[in-house]
């Protein structure tokens, strides 16, 4: 493909990364759901390959080089790379630990939250198929509240990210695996 003329590295705001190579062209790695039109193929199939609970990035071209302000630019789908979601051994003990100890485990995630999801639900987490997208979460700490059912009242709380547990525990530790 020649010398590099730009690179974009990845971040959680923009959700993808991206090489420019002068006269061959600009190459784009990441989210389907950010890079695409909803209404296309590419995202219809990448939404349902994600469904599954898999992890689907969307290989592309651009118009425009990598560094450019507007980047990406027209993105091209050139390709949906599909990858399985590998799930911790002790995933299900510390989702069992949570539920023993009465703690609401909700699935928050800043990737595409359906495919975190299935994860979620082939794990039993209860509400697993019902995950929150974080990039829609309310910057209003009282809204933000709202989420978490008014019915219980805990101060414990816990986040699976990628079936990953982090956060505090009733007894201020990790939990016991």
């Amino acid at each position: 493909m020649g010398e590099s003329t730009a690179v974009a590295p990845f971040s959680s705001a923009k959700k993808w990364s991206g090489q420019s190579y002068g006269e061959h062209g600009n190459w784009l790695l990441g989210a389907p759901d950010v890079l695409l039109d909803p209404a296309s193929e590419f995202a219809r199939q990448a939404e349902e390959i994600g469904a599954k609970g898999l992890r689907v990035l969307l290989l592309a071209s651009s118009d425009r080089p990598v560094d450019d302000p507007d980047a990406p630019g027209v993105v091209t789908p050139q390709a949906l790379v599909v990858l399985e979601q590998r799930i911790r051994p002790d995933a299900q003990d510390t989702l069992e630990y949570f539920a023993g100890q009465k703690v609401d485990v909700k699935v928050i995630s800043g990737d595409n939250a359906v495919s975190v999801g299935a994860v979620a639900s082939s794990l039993g987490l209860p509400g697993g198929d019902n995950p929150i997208d974080a990039r829609t979460l309310p910057d209003d700490r009282d809204d933000l509240a709202r989420l978490s059912d008014p019915q219980r009242h805990s101060d414990e709380s816990g986040r699976i990210r990628n079936a990953r547990w982090s956060g505090p525990c009733s007894r201020g530790g990790t939990p016991s695996r």
